[in-house]
């Protein structure tokens, strides 16, 4: 953990200096290496069905195959997210919900996602706030356009928000105020947004291992 002094202005207009909280580029970097050790350590094969998708995402012409897609619960969206428990909003038992003009609503507004970072911003407003996708949150709606803007668009949660407050003692962050501090981050540091979601992903598993880690270190134990 870094400090840097920054220059703010009180009520009264004057400047005075705050110390805040930056992580370093390689700790971020270091972290998201981490991310892919544990889930190859875990023998997951969540990297595999990451690059499945990407791949896949792009060949969705249908409402049919972008619900068939979310829905499997061995290579879909869902299932990758860890977001299976919400699966009985998509379900075709639902018809009278889900009917063909709303799926091909959700596909049209989903297809938008491209490379341009602020397009997909307002996307996923679009789709988390728009009260005719019920089961849509912030978290998904971001989920989704991730994969169908090939990876331009940062996925927020509650475990990379908590992380964001732990490096740079922000409040809790709304939508706009968490993708900008993600751009914000990856413009500084010249690194892939992917990388910045595995470490903010990550770090809350780390801040367990760190004390056992320091304790074995300290401890001078040997395999």
């Amino acid at each position: 953990m870094q400090y840097i002094i920054k220059k703010e202005k009180g009520y009264n207009g004057m400047s005075y200096n705050k110390t805040m909280r930056e992580i370093p580029k390689d700790n971020i970097l270091a972290y998201a290496a981490f991310y892919d050790y544990k889930k190859k350590l875990e023998h997951s094969n969540d990297l595999e069905l990451e690059k499945d998708i990407l791949k896949k995402a792009q060949k969705i012409d249908s409402a049919k195959d972008l619900f068939e897609f979310l829905l499997d619960k061995e290579n879909g969206i869902l299932k990758w997210k860890g977001a299976l428990r919400i699966e009985r909003y998509f379900r075709d038992k639902d018809e009278e919900y889900w009917d063909s003009v709303r799926k091909e609503s959700f596909l049209n507004e989903i297809k938008k996602s491209c490379d341009d970072w602020n397009v997909n911003k307002e996307i996923v407003k679009k789709l988390a706030k728009n009260k005719d996708y019920t089961g849509i949150s912030y978290s998904i709606a971001s989920t989704l356009v991730y994969f169908f803007s090939k990876g331009n668009c940062p996925i927020i949660d509650t475990r990379a928000k908590r992380t964001l407050k732990d490096w740079y003692d922000v409040h809790d962050m709304d939508w706009d105020e968490y993708f900008n501090k993600c751009l914000e981050i990856v413009n500084k540091y010249g690194i892939s947004i992917r990388d910045l979601d595995k470490a903010l992903w990550i770090y809350q598993d780390i801040k367990e291992y760190l004390p056992i880690c320091k304790c074995l270190s300290d401890s001078n134990i040997h395999e």
